[in-house]
């Protein structure tokens, strides 16, 4: 699969669509993601961002200004299910684990993507390259 940029995908995107990004559990990478929502809402602020996390991990996120709404998954099943009825146009798997995974596809949303070295890549239809395929440079700090 040939890796996507994000940016064309979001740009073609009707006005006030709703985007789901994935990011279930740690603590640290919940943190970390808190940057690009920013930018994403900053970018294109008309879009609603629904973000998934497991309930321990929700308070990272609660008052977020990029967040329109916080989805908690408790169970695989009534989580799946649920996502698959709000019909969300993209979702961004930043988890990129096997329920992440399962999950982004039960989500049935049209663009599902991932970062390139995500595993279950036959689950996903678009691919993002990973920093390190974008930058030359052999450290990096991603914050």
């Amino acid at each position: 699969m040939k890796p996507i940029s994000a940016s064309r995908i979001l740009i073609d995107l009707p006005q006030g669509a709703e985007i789901l990004v994935i990011r279930l559990r740690s603590l640290g990478d919940v943190v970390m993601l808190t940057p690009a929502l920013a930018a994403l809402h900053a970018w294109r602020p008309d879009l609603r961002l629904s973000v998934l996390v497991e309930p321990p991990f929700a308070p990272v996120l609660e008052g977020n200004p990029a967040v329109a709404e916080l989805l908690l998954h408790r169970d695989f099943f009534s989580t799946a299910s649920s996502l698959r009825r709000r019909h969300f146009p993209v979702t961004f798997n930043q988890h990129g684990g096997p329920t992440s995974a399962f999950l982004t596809a039960a989500a049935g949303s049209p663009s599902r993507i991932c970062w390139s070295h995500c595993r279950f890549g036959f689950l996903y239809n678009q691919r993002i390259p990973d920093v390190g395929a974008l930058d030359s440079r052999q450290h990096f700090h991603t914050v």
